[in-house]
């Protein structure tokens, strides 16, 4: 069966979208920690598209604390959301196309303009 061969790695990416999606109940501090443990379950190579969108999450919490690693975590999720291999990347991953990088980078800009400390 395919999935087996695959399933280390699923059950990994499944405990990483449960955190993201934990991460949207959440504010402040206890949010981007969520994300944070969500990126743990990452590969350290691969997964490029989802890596970006738990990127792009964390530079949405840290622009809301003020935190000046707002310009850091954008630029490693633009790099990330650059590597993608379509045909090695999980289907639902696709929402996060150019239209929805730019919504994340035009919200992380304006919770970093008016949350600047």
């Amino acid at each position: 069966m395919p999935f087996q061969a695959d399933r280390p790695r699923v059950l990994a990416y499944i405990q990483a979208c449960t955190h993201a999606c934990h991460s949207y109940a959440l504010e402040g501090r206890a949010a981007l920690e969520a994300v944070r443990r969500a990126q743990q379950f990452l590969p350290a190579q691969g997964d490029d598209a989802t890596r970006a969108w738990l990127l792009c999450l964390e530079a949405e919490y840290l622009a809301g604390l003020g935190d000046r690693q707002v310009a850091e975590r954008l630029q490693q999720a633009e790099e990330a959301f650059h590597r993608p291999r379509p045909h090695r990347e999980r289907a639902w991953t696709r929402f996060l196309d150019t239209g929805r990088m730019a919504a994340f980078q035009l919200s992380v800009q304006y919770d970093w303009a008016t949350n600047d400390r």
